[in-house]
């Protein structure tokens, strides 16, 4: 059995695989259609370097990445004498309503739109394109 959270060099090599199959290479040419995290290719591309037992993420695969957010996660950071807070909120429809309480004293709004959704469409409404739901928030 393996251990939670442990990619083997052996797992990596299945996956390496898998990932390498002509019918799963003509799948992920349709990702918009099964919701497979557009970034998915990245990882499984460098599955045998994140197995390695000393791997380091690189800035790379930082940017790679993504947690799902649920709720209201706030950031204070300085930079120089000005403080700032980034607050990143939930982008799905069961989380809009609590953003307006994140409104108070605010000074600029940076709203985010995923530019790799223009082929994707809502878990909530699968008849929604994403980015044109996400572009029509602030209409």
């Amino acid at each position: 059995p393996l251990e939670e959270d442990v990619l083997t060099a052996e797992v990596a090599a299945d996956i390496t695989q898998l990932w390498n199959d002509p019918g799963i290479q003509e799948a992920w040419t349709r990702s918009n259609e099964y919701k497979i995290q557009d970034t998915a290719d990245y990882f499984f591309e460098n599955v045998t370097r994140i197995a390695e037992a000393d791997f380091e993420p690189t800035r790379q695969d930082i940017l790679y990445s993504r947690v799902k957010t649920t709720g209201i996660v706030e950031v204070i950071f300085n930079v120089a004498k000005s403080t700032f807070k980034i607050i990143d909120v939930g982008g799905q429809r069961s989380e809009r309503k609590k953003w307006i309480n994140c409104f108070d004293d605010v000074t600029a709004v940076i709203f985010f739109v995923g530019l790799s959704e223009y082929d994707q469409f809502l878990r909530e409404e699968e008849s929604v394109n994403r980015m044109k739901e996400s572009l029509s928030l602030w209409e």
